[in-house]
């Protein structure tokens, strides 16, 4: 059994957001830590940590929040842009645990977390689910990295509009991009 240490390096930089508390309940839930390594919880929380700071930055740099909510259809656009923009990235950070071996956030998925969240796995239903965000959409649901039907994207846009609402109502996540005034 392992411990967690305070002030562990995974918790140098994180977005500021709400998304952390995902990291958060990583790095501090008792059945990982009574499963896994702690190099292996700390990496696996690495990736959720910048798989976090993709999704604020696709935020930011679309605007999508700048209305102060995330909709179904808001969330397809940050898929776009994820998967334009940092798909190799994301996919990485996602990792997965194929062939005995895994990688990633995949590190943590699955490995036995107890953490609840919306009734759910915390790591491995709601924070799996949030991190397809970069993968395929199918109809209305998410796909896995193996190409598996996952969260719907309603679910999703009510993840992240709780996780971030917070953040959504104090403008944190507003583009920094200049405003045409004309075209308002």
């Amino acid at each position: 059994m392992t411990t967690q240490q305070t002030g562990s390096p995974v918790f140098n930089v994180m977005t500021g957001t709400g998304l952390d508390g995902l990291v958060e309940l990583i790095a501090h839930d008792g059945g990982l830590a009574y499963r896994l390594p702690e190099d292996e919880i700390i990496a696996g929380a690495r990736a959720a940590n910048n798989l976090n700071k993709v999704i604020v930055d696709a935020i930011r740099e679309t605007g999508l929040a700048n209305d102060g909510e995330l909709g179904m259809a808001d969330v397809r656009d940050l898929n776009q842009w994820i998967r334009e923009h940092e798909l190799d990235r994301w996919i990485r950070l996602h990792g997965d645990d194929e062939d005995g071996e895994e990688t990633g956030f995949h590190l943590v998925q699955n490995d036995g977390a107890k953490s609840r969240l919306y009734a759910n796995n915390a790591v491995d239903t709601v924070a799996d689910g949030i991190y397809h965000l970069g993968f395929e959409i199918d109809g209305y649901r998410f796909l896995n990295e193996d190409g598996n039907g996952n969260v719907s994207v309603e679910t999703m846009a009510y993840w992240l509009n709780d996780l971030l609402a917070d953040d959504l109502v104090a403008g944190s996540l507003h583009s920094c991009g200049t405003v045409d005034v004309a075209a308002l």
